[in-house]
């Protein structure tokens, strides 16, 4: 049996089919450190999935500078990228569907991975009027009055 702490003897203690293949566990280590004397280190095991892109020279040698800049391996970066980009672009559709009246305020925030308040809260920031106009009022109000 390998080492305890060793990360490559974790990694040999996973089976070899969940090692195989484009959908890889990914070993994750946190480490705590209460004194100088005293370090204790989980490891987080996570499925993933490898995805690969093309990219120009100039836009790998930005991706190496913001690494260089943050301290962070490609890898992660481009991970955490991938991440705000992908936040930015739900917000956005949903703001897109929810302006062309495609969805409702739930729904949008929905796709937004928000709560409904908090796309309440940026609709003046996104120039978005509230889609509630006389004949929903009247009908929230009939539904309020027949509460007990």
């Amino acid at each position: 049996m390998p080492a305890q702490g060793n990360a490559l003897g974790i990694y040999d203690l996973i089976p070899q089919s969940q090692r195989d293949g484009p959908n890889t566990l990914c070993v994750h280590a946190l480490k705590f450190t209460i004194d100088t004397s005293y370090t204790k280190t989980y490891f987080v095991y996570m499925p993933s999935t490898t995805i690969s892109t093309r990219l120009e020279p100039d836009e790998v040698a930005l991706l190496d500078s913001l690494g260089d800049l943050s301290g962070t391996d490609r890898s992660s970066l481009v991970r955490t990228l991938l991440r705000r980009g992908m936040k930015e672009l739900r917000l956005e559709q949903a703001v897109d569907a929810y302006r062309r009246d495609t969805v409702s305020l739930s729904r949008a925030a929905e796709i937004a991975g928000l709560s409904q308040w908090d796309f309440v809260a940026l609709m003046d920031t996104e120039c978005l009027d509230l889609h509630y106009g006389v004949d929903e009022f009247e009908s929230d109000l009939g539904a309020i009055k027949t509460l007990p």
